[in-house]
């Protein structure tokens, strides 16, 4: 019987491990699922929000299916339009503009409070 011998093998090896060193984790590694997870969360809050102005909350249904709102303004969001706020809030784009006499509603702005109720 031969020794065995103390030389390293020069044959690959079929173990699944190595004697290198670990190299250290990117921080790219951690910080990709955390962002992927606030992302999700802010999808999921902005869905849950609606995305309409602060006229949201309903009391009742107009006699054309439209929802009525308890409140006397609609502060205007990105991309919302005299049309949309009609649509949402049962007023007609008529009444919204007698309602508005000052106001270009032509031409919203991001925050403009118009009146939808007397």
């Amino acid at each position: 019987m031969e020794p065995a011998s103390t030389e390293p093998s020069t044959e690959p090896s079929t173990e699944p491990w190595t004697d290198e060193p670990e190299r250290p984790r990117s921080i790219a590694r951690y910080l990709a699922p955390l962002a992927l997870l606030a992302v999700t969360v802010a999808v999921i809050v902005m869905a849950a929000s609606g995305g309409g102005g602060s006229t949201t909350t309903t009391s009742s249904v107009s006699a054309a299916g439209a929802p009525k709102s308890r409140h006397h303004f609609w502060v205007v969001r990105s991309g919302q339009s005299l049309s949309l706020i009609s649509a949402r809030t049962g007023v007609s784009q008529v009444q919204i503009r007698q309602l508005n006499p000052g106001q270009d509603l032509g031409a919203l702005r991001l925050g403009q409070k118009v009146r939808v109720r007397p």
